[in-house]
């Protein structure tokens, strides 16, 4: 593995996606819910990676990841 994967939470990748803050070099894929230390309940999760070369230019949209955004 060529990269380094980082956890981001769903109020970190509603802000990476947002149109003013948007970087095409980063990729985000859904991890799904993860258990965290003294939280209740789940908190849904993504890999935060670096893109290279040409599939850089590939923006990602909110569409693409299953955000909450009702909190």
């Amino acid at each position: 593995m060529g990269f380094k994967l980082i956890d981001a939470t769903e109020h970190v990748v509603i802000i990476l996606v947002n149109e003013l803050n948007i970087d095409p070099s980063f990729h985000l894929e859904y991890r799904g819910p993860v258990i965290m230390k003294g939280k209740p309940d789940p908190m849904k999760c993504w890999f935060l990676s670096r893109n290279t070369g040409a599939a850089a230019a590939v923006t990602p949209s909110c569409e693409e990841y299953p955000l909450n955004t009702s909190t």
